[in-house]
């Protein structure tokens, strides 16, 4: 049973707010398992939720449905936070390979071979993808401008990289030292954090344009929103370990209002590219205004 194998996939569960999500997150393992069938190396698919979400009967229903012959094992685990169940899934990999996806992304479809065979290269010890957004609906316009995704690009091939989206990223078990800080109380910067410590460790963290991951939109309003606060209330922490407490919120706020900036232009300068109406490019300007204007509220909050 602990014989090493291939790969691992780790695929953290989230907590679905909406019926859509849950579509999402089955459709993410439909793809994971059909991809494991029709590859011919070993591995085994780790799935990590948290019991007091209630999704426990869910996850076993979707693993009885769709890894049928495949190595499955369930995580169940209390009160983790996003990191600490990549962290839980990591632990548990016997994968000479470790692949980290989140249960909520779009895989293309030969994601799995492609990131195999990147690692015949020795050279390749940490493998980031290329994540951008869906953008069908208005909403995911307007996430696609406010978001750390970068929007589509013709670009292709891998090139060194300065970091990684913890979402979709693999990495060699025993080559890198490949963990999240848990003592890291933010809730989405362990992966900046931990691209920092590797690149300072004289690991190169490569990205494959060609593997292009999408990350869906938040499912309402109220999650943009909710994401509005965390990013608000990363600012603050991250400038606060560094900073007295005026200087961080100064530097925090300047931030914000230069993002703000920066969302204002991605709208000007990407409004085709994600396929935006002109008639509403103004209502976009208006939404992404309204986005930053949560976001430094968030910042507000946790400063006072």
């Amino acid at each position: 049973m602990n014989e090493p194998i291939d790969y691992t996939i780790v695929v953290e569960w989230a907590n679905p707010s909406a019926y859509r999500l849950r579509n999402r997150q089955r459709e993410l393992l439909a793809s994971v398992a059909r991809q494991m069938l029709e590859n011919d190396a070993t591995g085994e698919i780790i799935i990590v939720y948290n019991v007091e979400s209630g999704e426990g009967s869910v996850v076993e229903h979707f693993v009885a449905e769709l890894f049928t012959t495949i190595p499955a094992v369930l995580v169940p685990s209390r009160e983790l936070t996003y990191y600490q169940m990549k962290n839980a899934g990591i632990d548990r990999a016997r994968g000479r390979l470790v692949l980290l996806v989140d249960s909520d992304i779009v895989l293309p479809p030969r994601y799995l071979e492609s990131v195999l065979r990147a690692f015949d290269d020795p050279a390749v010890n940490v493998l980031a993808t290329a994540v951008t957004t869906q953008s069908k609906t208005i909403r995911e316009k307007i996430w696609s401008f406010v978001s750390p995704f970068p929007a589509p690009s013709a670009e292709t091939g891998r090139v060194a990289a300065t970091g990684f989206f913890a979402n979709s990223v693999s990495f060699r078990r025993g080559s890198v030292s490949f963990r999240f800080d848990e003592t890291d109380t933010r809730a989405r910067m362990q992966c900046v954090a931990l691209g920092r410590q590797l690149t300072e460790n004289g690991i190169t963290i490569w990205r494959d344009h060609s593997l292009r991951v999408l990350h869906p939109a938040p499912d309402s309003i109220r999650g943009m929103l909710r994401h509005a606060r965390r990013t608000g209330n990363d600012v603050y922490k991250t400038h606060q370990l560094h900073s007295g407490k005026r200087a961080a919120f100064l530097r925090s706020l300047w931030y914000l209002i230069y993002r703000a900036g920066h969302c204002q232009w991605r709208v000007l300068r990407e409004w085709r590219v994600i396929g935006l109406a002109p008639p509403l490019v103004p209502v976009a300007a208006v939404a992404v205004a309204f986005y930053s204007m949560a976001e430094i509220g968030a910042l507000m909050i946790a400063a006072f």
